[in-house]
């Protein structure tokens, strides 16, 4: 069993500098070969990756390092002495904001800085799993569908999107699920294309917009590319069962509710992974595991040894 306990670097980006929480399984950077980057939610839990976990005896696991980087909300001690990159409070982080205290870098070009630096420091690096949990999961979802840089690094290093659940998805077209459907889906319920609809009465002011979908997304590639571009990742999703309830940071949003699922969270999930298989023909490379007892809790969620296979080995 490891049990990792993390130091505290600082990596350069731009003219700042980001904090991330790191451990690895050796100290010999030359022999890590796989990358677990965790992206905390709003509340900014950034410990919540290091629970122990079971060291597997087969090489699929591979040597791994973890990486939890802080998207900061408001300044914090540093000892080198330069800029910390900052955010709005909230999940501005989230959508590819600019950094408050260096307006020019944005939070996703920060995730491609620290992916270099992951490749430049692990020589033997071969594989990555971007993993995130509530507004850490909307980031991983609309950062792979935005970053040219991680489409180009998984031209040679295996990447893989692990998402936990989260109040709202990145839709890929305006279609959405009927909102009268009753009872509320599980992962079980199997939900035909022809269930996803424009919306036949006057949908909310930007539901499309982006950050739940692909209009004025903050670039220039067309709606057409963003979508094989995401649909080109290996992914799976962790269906919490038990993250059904609202708490005090579900968006509940018309633009959100008309994506689906009601006031939980484990719903929202379940229409969204129904979207993709059934609208956009994501059968390979889409795997689901199915937790319970843990409710909106990444921690409890890491901990689960369903869970532990995606998060800190390279399967």
């Amino acid at each position: 069993m490891l049990n990792p306990t993390p130091s505290l670097l600082h990596i350069p980006v731009a003219n700042a500098v980001l904090p991330v929480h790191a451990w690895q399984q050796t100290p010999d950077a030359a022999l890590i070969t796989h990358l677990s980057l965790f992206i905390h939610g709003v509340k900014r839990k950034v410990m919540d990756p290091f629970v122990p976990f079971e060291a597997k005896e087969d090489q699929r696991q591979g040597i791994i390092a973890i990486w939890s980087p802080l998207f900061p909300h408001e300044p914090i001690p540093d000892s080198t002495d330069s800029t910390v990159l900052t955010w709005k409070r909230g999940a501005s982080y989230a959508q590819d904001a600019a950094a408050t205290t260096s307006p020019t870098t944005t939070s996703f070009q920060v995730l491609d800085t620290l992916i270099d630096t992951a490749i430049a420091g692990f020589p033997s690096l071969n594989s990555i799993h971007l993993i995130g949990f509530s507004a850490g999961a909307q980031f991983v979802n609309r950062y792979a569908a935005l970053s040219t840089r991680l489409e180009t690094v998984a031209r040679s290093i295996r990447v893989k999107l692990v998402f936990g659940t989260s109040s709202s998805w990145l839709y890929l077209d305006p279609r959405r699920i009927s909102q009268n459907i009753e009872p509320l889906p599980t992962h079980e319920t199997q939900i035909p294309q022809s269930s996803f609809q424009l919306p036949t009465s006057p949908p909310p002011q930007k539901y499309n917009a982006w950050k739940y979908g692909l209009d004025k997304a903050p670039t220039t590639d067309t709606a057409a590319a963003l979508t094989t571009r995401f649909l080109a990742y290996k992914m799976a999703f962790i269906y919490v069962v038990d993250d059904d309830q609202p708490g005090e940071s579900l968006d509940v949003s018309d633009a959100c509710l008309v994506q689906g699922g009601g006031m939980s969270r484990y719903a929202r999930m379940c229409v969204y992974v129904q979207y993709l298989r059934s609208c956009w023909h994501k059968l390979e490379g889409l795997e689901t595991v199915v937790v319970d007892g843990c409710g909106h809790d990444a921690r409890k969620v890491y901990s689960k040894e369903a869970v532990q296979r995606l998060v800190y080995s390279a399967e």
